[in-house]
């Protein structure tokens, strides 16, 4: 079986300072010998997104909770771009950097669209946030762990 990885970065983040983890993933890969592709979520929503959007979804997300229903379907319109990736590229993995707590709420949203989605190929998320715990969100748990219970992945990386 060929492996094929789709190393992705979710919201929010500050669009001038690019996430190095998709580098330091793409270098793993690389020398493991297995194929990949990179997409930056949170730069597609600022491509795609006017700005003044783009800034309400980051205060969502830092919050942890959409403000308004406008605001969650911008983001589901930027899971549904992913999804259309994932159905072009086929990875067999898809791995997921949950760069910190204010990713949470971008990083449920995906997984809980992918899951309805049905998509068939295995799910990985690492980073700080899954180490951290959103009451709302993932109760007591750190938000791994919820999505580890939740079948919402299959492996996370802490």
């Amino acid at each position: 079986m060929t492996i094929h990885v789709l190393i992705t970065a979710i919201p929010a983040q500050d669009i001038t300072r690019p996430p190095g983890i998709l580098g330091i993933l793409a270098g793993c890969c690389e020398a493991a010998g297995v194929g990949y592709d990179i997409f930056d979520l949170n730069l597609h929503m600022h491509q795609c997104l006017p700005e003044d959007i783009c800034k309400q979804l980051t205060t969502d997300f830092l919050i942890n909770e959409f403000r308004s229903v406008d605001n969650q379907l911008y983001y589901q319109q930027m899971c549904c771009d992913y999804l259309k990736l994932i159905q072009q590229t086929s990875p067999t993995h898809l791995a997921i950097s949950v760069f910190t707590q204010a990713s949470i709420l971008a990083a449920d949203f995906l997984l809980n669209y992918l899951k309805q989605n049905q998509i068939d190929c295995k799910i990985i998320i690492g980073g700080l946030g899954v180490k951290n715990s959103v009451n709302q969100i993932t109760g007591k748990q750190t938000f791994g762990e919820y999505c580890l219970s939740n079948n919402l992945i299959d492996y996370c990386v802490y």
